[in-house]
């Protein structure tokens, strides 16, 4: 009953988000792009808020929030579920840089395409460019970027390497970097252990459909999002020093909260989704497709009218070249 109850929930909050932005289309003409771009991310912040509410989590912010309105960060964080997405924008309206292929997935792909989201392909050193290229345009708009620098989901008992891509944007930009640090602190009401874990984090080979069917049925979770203190990139040169030093600060504040329930859940990953740190998520045609999942219907309706076009596209790009 639960997960119906959610079910219905999160597809009438979609179905609202929805036909706000296509009642607002009309008037979105005579502002700019820019202000267009923070419009939508304000608003999917609000949005993302209202679902996590819905399935149970509340998000506990540690540390000071800066004053995103004053200056644009490139916001990095590890990276354990999908959910990190809805527990950023929570606190942070941003932009999001994600892997092409996310776009297509139940779901995940509707939610990042929901708020303002950079598609890159993998291996395709045209598409990171322009991706690079998007990123440094939305900074210099004054839009927040959110990257995953781990580039895959952990098992939530651990902090991945950083790749150091899209710190190259802050360092063009002069931007600071913003780390931020996800810990799931309780799952129904406890510390988690492998299988609580389990019930968030998204990792491996792991199907999407039966995991969102368990998330569903969760009765409540707790999370903290920890915000460090912003990395001013004066003082450094090149993006992989910059990526070292975020990584450094993120997987200290991680492995400090780390409870003994976690640290003991690091030996129980079963072997056959210990594939995170190599091979990623299954592709679109291996995941298994939700077929009574109205919500796909109705968000291929946004997608199909052009209101969520690639965020590289909205932005000028004249000053890049």
């Amino acid at each position: 009953m639960l997960r119906l109850f959610r079910l219905s929930a999160i597809m009438v909050t979609c179905l609202f988000f929805i036909l706000v932005v296509l009642i607002s289309q009309p008037f979105l003409f005579f502002i700019t792009v820019k202000s267009r771009v923070k419009l939508l991310t304000s608003a999917s912040s609000i949005w993302a808020r209202i679902l996590l509410k819905v399935l149970g989590i509340s998000v506990r912010s540690i540390g000071t929030l800066p004053d995103s309105s004053r200056e644009s960060f490139l916001l990095v964080s590890n990276h354990q579920s999908y959910l990190d997405i809805l527990i950023i924008l929570s606190l942070f309206p941003a932009a999001f840089i994600a892997k092409s292929e996310v776009g297509s997935w139940p779901l995940i792909g509707w939610l990042s395409r929901l708020a303002p989201t950079v598609f890159i392909r993998r291996g395709d050193t045209l598409s990171n460019v322009q991706g690079f290229y998007g990123a440094c345009g939305l900074l210099r708009q004054g839009i927040n970027v959110q990257v995953f620098p781990e580039g895959t989901t952990s098992d939530g008992t651990e902090v991945l390497k950083f790749s150091e891509l899209f710190f190259a944007s802050a360092v063009r930009t002069g931007r600071r970097v913003l780390p931020l640090t996800v810990n799931f602190q309780m799952v129904n009401g406890v510390s988690p252990d492998r299988d609580a874990l389990d019930l968030i984090c998204w990792y491996g080979e792991m199907d999407f459909a039966s995991h969102f069917w368990k998330l569903l049925a969760i009765d409540s979770a707790e999370v903290s999002l920890v915000v460090q203190k912003p990395i001013s990139i004066e003082k450094y040169s090149r993006a992989t020093s910059v990526a070292r030093v975020a990584e450094v600060i993120v997987k200290s504040e991680f492995d400090s909260h780390l409870s003994e329930s976690i640290a003991a859940a690091r030996a129980e990953v079963p072997m056959e989704l210990m594939t995170a740190s190599t091979a990623g998520h299954p592709s679109h045609d291996e995941v298994e497709p939700i077929s009574d999942f109205v919500l796909g219907a109705i968000l291929y309706a946004l997608l199909a009218s052009n209101l969520n076009e690639n965020v590289y596209d909205m932005i000028p790009q004249q000053n890049e070249a």
